[in-house]
């Protein structure tokens, strides 16, 4: 994890299955909260992250190719993922409409 936090900053929360990080968590500053691994359902964004993974391996010739273009995706506010964690758009095989290169 703190090799994720030093590429990415420290964030203000993490949710994990993982007891033993207390002592990380006070030492970095960020607040944790655990779930149970006997329970996913408490848990459901990394469920339904887990969900849209197995289905985008699932329907690509190429699990690069559309992890890439899941990440290129536009969200509701108008960014992808990747524009939002690394500040720039990446190139991709997607099709683009010409006004919006």
């Amino acid at each position: 994890m703190k090799d994720i936090f030093a590429g990415h900053g420290i964030p203000q929360m993490v949710h994990s299955y993982i007891i033993g990080i207390p002592e990380l968590a006070t030492e970095y500053g960020f607040n944790h909260r655990t779930f149970s691994p006997q329970f996913p359902l408490s848990n459901g964004e990394a469920e339904k992250a887990v969900h849209i993974a197995k289905h985008i391996l699932s329907k690509s010739e190429d699990p690069n190719l559309g992890i890439l273009s899941y990440r290129s995706t536009r969200l509701e506010s108008g960014l992808s993922q990747a524009e939002l964690l690394f500040g720039q758009k990446l190139r991709n095989t997607l099709p683009v409409i010409q006004p919006q290169l």
